[in-house]
């Protein structure tokens, strides 16, 4: 058997066991990432700083320096927290202002694609930061579908993965919400989001990542 040199990986998601947990991918950001280190490779777990995670006990070390970028027209500018799990996995945690001061982790309204193509684009900022690219971007469903299409925006080199756990959530929004998702149009393939009428963001991600 061939063994693979270890890779360092970005794991997006929006749950976290036992943070955040909503569903069966909180259960798979905890264990996955836990076993790629247990592989040798480098994880680094990237969420959004929700409330659950204020006094979780975890020691977070708040970035000197914003993290900048554009969304669409706009500029705008997150605050990166570090923290180390005892998996060894590396946490990062993204705040936008009041962004995610919720809760509720998911909703149908047009804000939740709002919210998380924030937290996608701002996740690919920090990824472009970096000195070395990552190997792989794993995106996991589609909150964190958008920065499939956001890598390859940039021009990020990393390979990018987007996981399906649940297919009866497709982030499927109406047509009006285009404007909110911060997506560079003049590189962008309009037919890639549309879905009878609507927005489909979980078909957008399949559509630009390289492997599902």
């Amino acid at each position: 058997m061939v063994e693979l040199p270890p890779m360092d990986i970005l794991f997006l998601t929006t749950e976290l066991f036992p943070w955040v947990k909503v569903g069966g991918l909180a259960d798979v950001a905890s264990a996955l990432p836990k076993a790629l280190r247990g592989l040798g490779h480098r994880i680094t777990v990237v969420m959004p700083k929700f409330p659950a995670f204020d006094d979780c006990g975890l020691f977070l070390a708040r970035r000197l320096t914003p993290i900048s970028f554009g969304f669409g027209e706009e500029k705008r500018e997150a605050v990166l927290y570090d923290t180390r799990l005892s998996s060894q996995v590396d946490l990062v945690l993204v705040e936008c202002g009041e962004t995610f001061r919720t809760d509720a982790v998911y909703d149908d309204s047009p804000d939740a694609a709002h919210r998380f193509a924030l937290f996608c684009r701002a996740a690919v900022a920090m990824a472009a930061a970096r000195p070395e690219p990552f190997d792989v971007i794993h995106a996991n469903d589609w909150p964190t579908a958008l920065a499939c299409t956001f890598a390859k925006d940039v021009g990020l080199t990393s390979r990018v993965v987007l996981t399906v756990h649940n297919v009866a959530h497709q982030g499927i929004f109406p047509r009006e919400t285009l404007p909110r998702l911060g997506l560079a149009w003049d590189r962008f393939n309009l037919e890639g989001i549309e879905f009878y009428g609507k927005v489909n963001i979980l078909k957008q991600g399949i559509i630009s990542s390289d492997a599902v």
